[in-house]
């Protein structure tokens, strides 16, 4: 900015003589290799956007659709017939999932000696799923189980205290989080198109009518009353690939790296977005490593240049978010739809825990997980042509 000071003296000229040019009380000059800089990216942003538009869309728009003029709402369009068919069939898609992917499963069976005989632990899985898609408490879950008995989809229907008991195991927790992977398996082939995904957490209570995650999100003495959820989402599906359970308290950023090991495992990344706090030059480097370009909200102070132990990805993306604001604002507002996705979720299925232990609250929070991502491959299925491997003919 010019001075007020400046700005006077060149509109009056000094000592009489005619004025001078504006340039010279500029505190900075241009220089003509940026002017050099700005013209390469300028053909970088053309051949991308000539990309972009002549990349397939899955977006579906009636032939008969009138686009709003500019100034009023804005409208999505829709696919009503596909949209009725998923709202029609989607519990029964979710029983004829839920028992292929958890049949597909290799799950032992636990020692069978003297005494009792053990319960069969695919079907507590099952039950446990059930339980959570219908929002019901393990005294009002019987009704529903014995719908699903009825169906084939479970063998038997145990009580509620066999249930609770396996709620409180570590198998369970980790028997649901290759649940949930397995059921996002199959939607690898539309995310791999673009390979564009996106990280964040959020806050799940730990009491029934306690203060919204968006409430006290800032408030760092409230959050031990509150769970935290750490996801990695595909931006075409909205498919949950890999998520971690913490306490509320947790950082969100040191569970970047379990989250891009876990999920590169299964999925191509090429992109990664996230908010300002997984911004460092650590996850970069995890983010570059991986294969995927990182698209960080840095800070206003951030620099460009490189420590001795970093690979260049931190420079390569501050460089993109100074000098090019559009390309990079592409990539990074991807990650507003993993808002969606907590939103769907929270009011799907509920944004509190039912339970009170720390083994019992993620096996829930896992339960909620395996729901939402059997909805969208239900969805996809409609939608796409795909065929999962678990899924009987």
């Amino acid at each position: 900015m010019i001075s007020k000071k400046s700005s006077e003296r060149w509109r009056r000229g000094i000592r009489g003589v005619k004025q001078l040019e504006l340039g010279d009380f500029m505190p900075f000059k241009i220089e003509q290799h940026r002017y050099d800089m700005y013209a390469n990216l300028n053909k970088i942003a053309n051949k991308y956007y000539k990309e972009v538009e002549a990349a397939p869309q899955r977006q579906i728009i009636p032939e008969n659709y009138q686009f709003k003029p500019y100034g009023e709402k804005r409208t999505y369009p829709q696919d009503w017939r596909l949209y009725y068919l998923a709202c029609r069939t989607q519990k029964e898609m979710f029983l004829h999932i839920l028992k292929d992917s958890v049949d597909y499963l290799v799950i032992e069976q636990d020692y069978c000696g003297n005494g009792r005989p053990p319960v069969n632990f695919a079907d507590v899985i099952k039950s446990l799923v059930i339980k959570s898609y219908n929002g019901l408490s393990s005294w009002g879950t019987e009704t529903e189980l014995n719908y699903a008995k009825s169906l084939g989809i479970i063998d038997n229907v145990y009580r509620k205290t066999s249930i609770n008991k396996y709620m409180n195991s570590k198998r369970t927790v980790n028997t649901l989080h290759e649940l949930y992977k397995i059921i996002a398996l199959p939607i690898e082939s539309i995310e791999s198109e673009y390979g564009q995904y996106a990280l964040d957490a959020t806050g799940i209570s730990n009491a029934y009518k306690n203060k919204k995650w968006v409430d006290v999100r800032l408030e760092k003495k409230k959050h031990k009353t509150f769970t935290k959820l750490h996801i990695l989402c595909g931006t075409r599906t909205n498919a949950i690939i890999s998520a971690r359970i913490t306490d509320g308290t947790k950082h969100d950023s040191i569970y970047l790296k379990e989250l891009i090991k876990d999920a590169s495992k299964r999925f191509r990344l090429k992109e990664v977005s996230a908010d300002k706090a997984y911004t460092s030059r650590k996850n970069c480097d995890i983010i570059g490593f991986a294969g995927a370009r990182p698209f960080l909200m840095p800070k206003k102070n951030s620099k460009a240049w490189n420590r001795g132990d970093s690979c260049g990805y931190w420079g390569d993306m501050i460089r993109m978010w100074k000098n090019s604001q559009l390309l990079f604002g592409l990539g990074y507002h991807r990650r507003s739809i993993v808002e969606s996705l907590f939103s769907a979720l929270k009011r799907e299925w509920g944004d509190y825990c039912r339970c009170k232990l720390q083994n019992t609250i993620e096996t829930e929070i896992l339960s909620k997980i395996v729901c939402y991502n059997i909805k969208i491959l239900s969805f996809a299925l409609l939608s796409n042509d795909i065929q999962p491997v678990f899924m009987s003919t």
